[in-house]
């Protein structure tokens, strides 16, 4: 389904993404394409296809449709969205690109407010496992609903780490 806003059709995220979160990668691909259709410019669901696509170690499509998002955001873009590029360019090798986007990051951070999720998920990405565990329990306590993806995650480095158990129990919720 769509809504529509200001005379333009929105897509609802929220199908492909608990497709996403539950392992249905196949249809969520469907999904977020029929999305597209519907909506091209809307920059969450390119969000959701990158996300896909780095389940199915299509990495380069996943850096295609996480730039793709970062444009048709804000200028700048969101953190979330500098972290997807971030990823997604590491998972294509070109580290020293990702360590830009981290660095953005961690910029913007000094000066506005910037999640813990999206700061910790490139920093796990890069090996930065402490970095990325304080900025997750940052995330926790802030509430940060990015946690939702970070919960969902299935074979991230974070999860076999001793202290991603800790922050299960924080929020309350079993390890699996």
């Amino acid at each position: 389904g769509a809504l529509v806003l200001g005379g333009q059709h929105v897509p609802f995220a929220g199908l492909g993404r608990a497709l996403l979160y539950t392992w249905r990668i196949d249809a969520a691909l469907v999904h977020s394409r029929e999305a597209l259709a519907l909506s091209p410019r809307f920059a969450l669901t390119h969000v959701l296809l990158a996300e896909a696509f780095i389940a199915q170690n299509k990495y380069a499509d996943a850096l295609q449709e996480a730039r793709t998002a970062a444009s048709l955001d804000a200028d700048p873009p969101g953190s979330s969205y500098v972290a997807m590029v971030g990823v997604a360019l590491d998972l294509t090798g070109d580290r020293t690109a990702a360590r830009k986007q981290q660095a953005i990051l961690e910029a913007r951070a000094r000066h506005q407010y910037v999640s813990g999720v999206s700061m910790g998920w490139l920093d796990s990405q890069l090996g930065d496992n402490d970095k990325a565990f304080a900025n997750l329990a940052r995330a926790v306590a802030d509430h940060d609903h990015l946690m939702l993806p970070v919960i969902a995650s299935r074979g991230d480095s974070w999860q076999s780490d001793p202290r991603f158990g800790k922050l299960m129990h924080e929020m309350g919720l079993p390890l699996h």
